[in-house]
């Protein structure tokens, strides 16, 4: 996403694929964000989000964030869900 300068999805199914080949994972999705100062703003925006908020409270095992700064100090995030 930095590359690009905005958020995507790109690449999320190659992802997934490897997420559930190397642990056997039966479901794995994404929410990304940019734009935001804080970890809590983006979860804020996230959980008034349906769809992301779906994510968020749905029925994983695991999650993961990844937060990074392009050279701007500009955030961007992304969370994975794995059940």
């Amino acid at each position: 996403m930095i590359s690009q300068g905005k958020t995507s999805h790109d690449n999320f199914t190659s992802r997934a694929e490897s997420i559930s080949t190397k642990i056997g994972a039966i479901k794995v999705t994404e929410n990304v964000a940019k734009g935001y100062d804080t970890p809590q703003e983006a979860m804020i925006a996230w959980l008034s989000s349906l769809e992301h908020s779906n994510n968020i409270e749905g029925n994983y095992s695991y999650s993961a964030l990844c937060i990074k700064a392009n050279a701007s100090g500009n955030l961007y995030f992304t969370q994975i869900f794995i059940q």
